[in-house]
């Protein structure tokens, strides 16, 4: 396999930052809509799953660079992640609960740590970096140890009786979301364009259903949220022009 071909130009600083620029002006439609509501449910569930869409969406189209994809997944799983936090801690009263879910995200920070982060955010299939066969802890004993941690700490969110009674749908909504990841990656091939838009389709859907006040309310973060996944698409789906792209690889 041939050197991959590098870049003569530098995309524009909008380009590189379609997602995070609209994903800025979500978040902020996000809090003006649902504050008046009192109801803190619907922002905890906009904000919560946007991060598997950038998952499928590099997988499934391959035109991203690594580092584009990379940032954005880690700023949308941040926030994920931080919501998460935010309804499971203050009411926390399960021991057993709290040690599944460190031990569920402790797996997957190692296997981060083993695999290197550029081949964590799909180094291999976005910037034609060469195969390897890691042995490593935690692949020595699965071959999608991240995924599987990110299960087992979600997973375990639902063994607190507090947690359970309130969030479970969010919990479960994480638990569709990785697993959806881990039968398109141990599938290996590109998905189809479908993936992405149900995905799409079926995220605004349900986080539409979360809308307190129903009626035109739904159907309002119905077209938001699906305007905002309609970025991420057109962003990742988007091929670069010559010379504009990170990363052009050429097989042999």
């Amino acid at each position: 396999m041939a050197s991959p071909r590098r870049i003569t130009s530098t995309p524009s600083f909008v380009t590189e930052r379609a997602v995070l620029l609209a994903g800025g002006a979500f978040l902020f439609a996000v809090a003006a809509l649902s504050w008046p509501d009192g109801d803190g449910g619907i922002w905890v569930y906009a904000l919560s799953f946007w991060n598997y869409l950038i998952y499928v969406a590099a997988f499934a189209f391959r035109a991203v660079s690594v580092e584009r994809f990379r940032l954005d997944a880690m700023v949308t799983r941040s926030v994920a992640l931080t919501v998460l936090a935010l309804v499971y801690l203050p009411g926390l009263s399960s021991l057993l609960s709290l040690v599944v879910v460190a031990c569920g995200f402790a797996l997957n920070a190692s296997a981060v740590m083993a695999l290197g982060s550029k081949r964590t955010y799909y180094g291999f299939e976005l910037d034609a970096l060469p195969p390897v066969h890691v042995t490593r802890f935690p692949y020595s004993v699965t071959a999608h140890p991240m995924l599987l941690g990110n299960l087992i700490g979600f997973g375990g969110t639902l063994l607190d009786p507090a947690f359970r009674q309130d969030w479970w749908p969010l919990a479960v909504l994480h638990l569709v979301g990785n697993g959806t990841v881990l039968v398109m990656e141990a599938r290996g091939k590109p998905p189809s364009v479908h993936w992405p838009l149900g995905g799409l389709l079926a995220t605004a859907l349900l986080i539409a259903l979360h809308s307190p006040a129903g009626g035109p309310a739904a159907v309002g973060w119905f077209v938001l949220c699906t305007a905002f996944g309609l970025v991420v698409i057109a962003t990742y789906a988007r091929r670069p022009r010559e010379g504009r792209s990170p990363t052009v690889p050429h097989h042999a």
